[in-house]
C-alpha cells in the first residue's frame, strides 16, 4: 500500500491463521527502539476495509482475492485490525510450497563478492545455507549434518571435494554440524577436505556477554527488574555466543541468563580436515585496544583465531592457515578482496599454488 506520505508499506492484518501476529510486528519494533536496536522495520498499527484493500490489488494478484479475504478475520463494522509495516527493499513474502519462487528468489539475491569469485575463478559450486539463528547453534548444527548429507546424496554428478566457510556464528553451525555428523556416521565428513572461519567467536563474544552482566545487573533492583526482563529477549542463537556453545550438553538444563562460567564441553575440530581461521580488527596494528577486546567490532582476534589459554579448548589452528585483516570490521570479512585473496590461495589446488 501507500501511505498519505507516499510511503510503500506492507499491511498484515489479523487472520484465522495467525490472529496475533499483527500485533508481534508491533511488539518487536517498538521493543527495538527500546533497546536501541535499528534493524526492525517500522509497524504501526492501522485499520483497513476490505473496500480499501481491493482497490491495492493489480493485474498479477487479482485471482488472490477471494482467499485473502477468507484469511482475514473481520469485525463486524467490516474493518479488521493490522499492522502497517514499512517496506525494506527486496522483502518478499514467499511460501515454502512454492519452490519455483524461493528457488528463483535465492538464484537472483545478491552473493558476497568474494563467494562469486571463488566460483569463479576456482570453479567451486556455491550453495548456501538459510538458518534460523535464533535456534541454539546445536540445533542448527544437527540439521545443517542432515541437510548435507542429504544434498551429496542427491547431487547429480559425484562430489569430489567439500569446502564449507563460515561467517561468524556460520562458523559455530559448522564445527557442530561436523561433530554431529560424525556422531550420526553420516558420510559427507569424509568427504570434507577445507574449514574456513570468518571472523567466529570460537570462545564467544564479549558483545553478549557484556547484554548478559546487563541483565544480572538491572536484576538486582526491583526497579530496573522490568527492563533486565527486556532484556532477556535475546534469542537461545544469540547466548549461545557468550562462550562459543556447539552442543546440546552446553546449554540443556540451564538458565542461559544466568551468570555462570564458561561450562562448555571441549570440541575438536575435526581430524583430517585443513581449517583455516580469518580475524579482523579495527585497529591498524597487533596489539590496540580494539584488537586486544573487540576485534572487528563483535569478535576479538584471540576468539576468531580459536586461541585459548586453557589447552583443553584451544583450536591450534597453524599459524599458517591464520590470517588478521586490520582496519577492517566484522562485516568487511564478506567482501574485502584482502579476506578473498586469503581464502584463494587456501582454496586453490595445489598446482595452482606452486605454479
Amino acid at each position: 500500500m501507500r501511505t498519505v506520505a507516499r510511503v510503500t508499506a506492507a499491511l498484515k492484518l489479523r487472520s484465522h491463521d495467525v490472529p496475533h501476529g499483527y500485533q508481534s510486528e508491533i511488539a518487536a519494533y517498538r521493543i527495538s527502539r527500546l533497546l536501541g536496536l535499528d534493524n526492525v522495520p517500522p509497524a504501526i498499527y492501522r485499520r483497513a476495509t476490505w473496500s480499501e484493500i481491493r482497490q491495492r490489488f493489480n493485474q498479477d494478484t487479482l485471482d488472490q482475492r477471494g482467499s485473502i479475504r477468507r484469511a482475514v478475520v473481520w469485525d463486524e463494522d467490516g474493518s479488521a485490525p493490522g499492522a502497517a509495516i514499512y517496506w525494506v527493499k527486496g522483502l518478499r513474502s514467499i511460501r515454502l510450497e512454492q519452490a519455483a519462487a524461493w528457488q528463483s528468489w535465492l538464484k537472483d539475491a545478491d552473493v558476497p563478492a568474494n563467494h562469486a569469485a571463488l566460483a569463479r575463478d576456482l570453479g567451486y559450486t556455491p550453495v548456501y545455507l538459510h538458518y534460523n539463528t535464533g535456534l541454539h547453534v546445536s540445533s542448527n548444527g544437527r540439521a545443517f549434518a542432515g541437510l548435507i548429507e542429504v544434498l551429496l546424496e542427491q547431487w547429480p554428478v559425484a562430489v569430489k571435494e567439500l569446502v564449507i566457510i563460515g561467517h561468524s556464528m556460520g562458523g559455530l553451525v559448522s564445527r557442530s554440524a561436523c561433530h554431529y555428523g560424525a556422531l550420526a556416521g553420516h558420510d559427507w565428513p569424509t568427504r570434507l577436505r577445507k574449514l574456513v572461519f570468518l571472523g567466529t567467536p570460537h570462545h564467544g563474544a564479549p558483545l553478549e556477554r557484556g547484554g548478559h552482566w546487563v541483565d544480572v545487573i538491572l536484576g538486582v533492583s526491583p526497579y530496573t527488574a522490568p527492563f533486565a526482563r527486556l532484556g532477556k529477549i535475546r534469542s537461545a542463537g544469540v547466548t549461545d555466543l557468550r562462550h562459543g556453545n556447539l552442543l546440546d550438553e552446553d546449554w540443556e538444563g540451564r538458565d542461559r541468563f544466568a551468570h555462570a562460567q564458561d561450562l562448555r564441553q571441549p570440541v575438536p575440530l575435526p581430524k583430517r580436515v585443513q581449517c583455516y581461521a580469518i580475524a579482523a580488527t579495527t585497529g591498524s596494528r597487533a596489539g590496540d585496544l580494539g584488537d586486544r577486546v573487540l576485534g572487528d567490532g563483535l569478535v576479538p582476534v584471540d576468539s576468531a583465531l580459536g586461541r585459548h589459554a586453557d589447552p583443553r579448548r584451544a583450536l591450534e589452528i597453524p599459524e599458517s592457515r591464520q590470517w588478521i585483516g586490520y582496519g577492517m570490521n566484522h562485516l568487511d570479512l564478506l567482501s574485502h578482496p584482502e579476506v578473498y585473496a586469503a581464502m584463494k590461495r587456501w582454496l586453490a589446488p595445489r598446482s595452482a599454488r606452486t605454479a
